[in-house]
């Protein structure tokens, strides 16, 4: 419930910022940020970002990459299961936790629970769109 309305809340969002889907699958939305005005040019090194069921790419070629696909449609499951409250509390807990550790950002990030099963998992060809 929680997942659909925050998934129909950045939906929404994004189409008062002028965004239109670029794909639509059984399980997802997919934009890319160089098709929101506000967001081209402001995810740095980022590939992809889940939010719910959204997923906006950096560009059309991070969505065309199959691995990266995989890896944001693996968090799409991983909100699905644990429910977006618990997912994105979790997610900041190891974050904040790993940085407080001392780890710079980038080790910190891949040391979320979340991120490292996705890491792990992102080349499986079992993995498609399709529930």
């Amino acid at each position: 419930m929680i997942l659909a309305l925050y998934t129909a809340l950045v939906r929404l969002v994004l189409r008062i910022l002028g965004a239109r889907p670029v794909q639509v699958g059984p399980r997802a939305y997919f934009y890319t940020a160089s098709s929101i005005p506000a967001l081209t040019g402001r995810f740095g090194l980022i590939n992809a970002v889940t939010l719910g069921r959204v997923v906006i790419f950096r560009d059309p070629n991070a969505m065309s990459m199959p691995h990266i696909r995989r890896h944001e449609l693996i968090h799409i499951r991983q909100l699905e299961e644990t429910g977006a409250l618990r997912f994105y509390a979790s997610y900041a807990w190891d974050y904040v936790r790993w940085r407080s550790k001392g780890c710079d950002h980038r080790l910190a990030y891949r040391q979320v629970r979340w991120e490292a099963e996705a890491y792990a998992n992102e080349e499986r060809s079992d993995l498609t769109d399709h529930p």
